[in-house]
């Protein structure tokens, strides 16, 4: 692949390098995931200036088609964005303390929003689309029950299940495979234990595994290859704090385990590609790629100023990743073959895109079967009645 030489954008400067880095997106406002569906970019998150969940949809020039926001009497935020096969975009996250989901189409008109309400805080963490086009929110219930609710392309509950582990028990995450099964991830007692969970598309739990060291485990964002191999992103303890990726069968058997160090030994956010090779970010500012195999290909570190990643998707040879830019949530693009490099300067900061130094060793972490007690939740859902409106992110960007 050719190397890209610099990037130029109105008002903002570029020192011309050798750089795999394609572009940098800016709201000014807290982005928590991005996605891409066709020609458009879809970036979710809260809006800077006050409580409210925003969706931002951007055409192929990472221009703005159309913004739009949802307003409680309360705090609210998007947190997980995902589209169907018909175009339409679901967001979920937390809306004045109740789980929220919501769906737009194309063109950014309302289709529908569900809350779902138990007796204390509930809110989902990411949210996706199955190829029947049903959604599904993965999140937490009273603040300690992981809750999974399947809906249909219509809103309608087909099943609500909430997952016992222990005390203090999360789900950052969940995806589906092409069969309907359900994979969640995330953390219980009290984030000490991390698990990856498969049930059937029922909900109906089939393995449970767990990951943990040193009194510290989390485990993130589970993707499923075409082989029904899955992959996630988790932190332990042992020895040190780290962050690594690991790797299971269809059959919950793990293959293999890797690990870097890393002082804020947060979960690493995952993607993979449709070979296989995986693609993690820090919560930090790196970025690292491992073959199927689990053997790293390359790392690479961002350095400049203040760079906080949350989340990482691939499409079509891009990497995109979000998160915190200085003090404003945006989306970095990138396309690299393990060689890229670059100097830049965005406004007053100047950005390098480097090699990386992580120690890559094999992962520490302990796998074991957890048990688990699965249940209906005991929430309830229904429409919710946030004010959609118009949002007004002012956008910056950095192109070629």
């Amino acid at each position: 692949m050719s190397p890209i030489l610099g990037i130029l954008a109105s008002g903002i400067s570029a020192h011309l390098g050798v750089s795999n880095i394609l572009g940098y997106i800016n709201l000014g406002a807290q982005t928590e995931q991005a996605t891409v569906n066709g020609d458009f970019t879809y970036m979710v998150g809260q809006v800077a200036t006050s409580t409210e969940a925003y969706l931002t949809q951007l055409s192929a020039t990472k221009t703005i088609n159309w913004q739009r926001k949802l307003n409680s009497a309360g705090s609210d935020i998007a947190r997980g964005v995902a589209t169907d096969s018909s175009g339409n975009v679901y967001i979920s996250g937390i809306a004045n303390s109740d789980a929220l989901i919501a769906k737009y189409n194309s063109s950014g008109t309302i289709q529908w929003q569900n809350k779902f309400v138990g007796t204390a805080t509930e809110g989902f963490y990411k949210t996706f689309v199955d190829s029947s086009n049903n959604v599904y929110g993965f999140g937490v219930q009273n603040s300690n029950t992981v809750i999974a609710i399947k809906y249909n392309s219509s809103g309608t509950i087909q099943f609500q299940n909430q997952y016992n582990l222990t005390t203090g028990a999360v789900a950052y995450a969940g995806s589906v495979d092409s069969s309907g099964n359900v994979y969640v991830a995330g953390y219980y007692n009290g984030a000490q234990n991390g698990f990856v969970m498969k049930t059937n598309s029922s909900g109906v739990v089939t393995w449970t595994r767990g990951l943990t060291g040193g009194g510290e485990g989390q485990v993130n964002t589970p993707k499923v290859d075409s082989s029904g191999n899955v992959y996630v992103g988790f932190t332990q303890a042992s020895g040190g704090r780290k962050s690594g990726v690991a790797k299971y069968n269809s059959s919950g058997v793990i293959q293999w385990q890797r690990q870097v160090n890393l002082a804020s030994g947060d979960p690493l956010s995952i993607d993979i590609d449709s070979s296989g090779n995986v693609y993690a970010i820090s919560v930090g500012n790196n970025l690292l790629k491992y073959n199927s195999s689990g053997t790293l290909q390359w790392q690479r570190v961002f350095t400049g100023t203040t760079i906080g990643f949350t989340g990482v998707y691939y499409s079509n040879g891009n990497i995109y990743l979000t998160g915190l830019f200085d003090t404003n949530g945006g989306i970095f693009i990138v396309k690299d073959d393990g060689s890229g490099t670059g100097t830049y300067t965005l406004g007053t900061y100047s950005i390098t895109y480097a090699a990386g130094s992580l120690t890559d060793t094999a992962g520490g972490a302990t796998d074991s079967a957890v048990t688990v007690t699965a249940s209906t939740a005991s929430g309830t859902g229904s429409a919710s009645t946030l004010t959609d409106s118009a949002a007004s992110n002012t956008l910056t960007k950095v192109t070629i």
